[in-house]
């Protein structure tokens, strides 16, 4: 990872984790990792891309503009059944992949990120962050 003595917040969602890092002049003061719920991770928004029919590539221009339709529950288990509801009940796979990506957004600012230390300037890092629109929804 390039080094931005600007970031004063690094936003990283990644294949198996998702951390939260707060700096100041270039130095970490803070650092947060969540490595227990895959809700909260790229493999998750992977995961269901995959079961949606959706090439990773394609999911951000898909979800980041529609609203997500319904709340989401941040636990994988239910959101891997909530998607069949949503589909069943006439749900576009575009709002469902927005929900998805709600949920991994929520469940981020709730197990991992101190949102009241989220900065102004913000570096997003992972591999999941800029493909899935998941930094964009942060």
């Amino acid at each position: 990872m390039n080094s931005n003595n600007e970031a004063d917040t690094i936003i990283e969602i990644g294949g198996q984790d998702a951390k939260f890092t707060t700096m100041q002049n270039g130095m970490v003061t803070s650092s947060v990792m969540n490595n227990v719920c895959a809700a909260g991770t790229g493999s998750f928004i992977e995961e269901q891309a995959v079961k949606l029919g959706v090439n990773l590539s394609d999911y951000a221009g898909r979800a980041i503009n529609t609203p997500s339709p319904v709340p989401v529950i941040a636990a994988p288990f239910f959101m891997e059944r909530d998607i069949n509801n949503y589909l069943t009940e006439g749900y576009t796979v575009d709002e469902v992949l927005a929900s998805v990506l709600h949920s991994v957004c929520e469940n981020y600012l709730a197990k991992v990120a101190v949102e009241a230390s989220i900065g102004q300037q913000r570096m997003l890092s992972g591999r999941y962050s800029p493909q899935s629109g998941a930094g964009c929804r942060l």
